[in-house]
């Protein structure tokens, strides 16, 4: 996995989008319970 991620920039760009769309999730969940 290491290697295609050096080899193949698209695929270490699209793991740290994921990444980044999973935390902002799981702050989207906490939200409701820190304003109610």
């Amino acid at each position: 996995m290491a290697i295609s991620c050096v080899t193949s920039p698209g695929i270490a760009i699209w793991i740290q989008f994921h990444l980044l769309i999973m935390f902002v999730l799981q702050n989207t969940e906490e939200i409701p319970y820190l304003y109610s």
